[in-house]
């Protein structure tokens, strides 16, 4: 029976420190692509 609640226990927080993750993961992921896009643009700016 402790087998089945440690067990249940693990799953937790090994949901709780996916979700973190992933949203750390889109944070960057987002402020990589602004940080390439938005200085990139400003040197060059809008070229017709």
């Amino acid at each position: 029976m402790e087998t089945i609640i440690f067990d249940g226990m693990a799953f937790g927080v090994a949901i709780r420190h996916i979700g973190f993750s992933l949203t750390y993961a889109i944070a960057i992921g987002i402020s990589a692509g602004f940080g390439t896009a938005v200085p990139a643009e400003m040197t060059t700016g809008c070229k017709d």
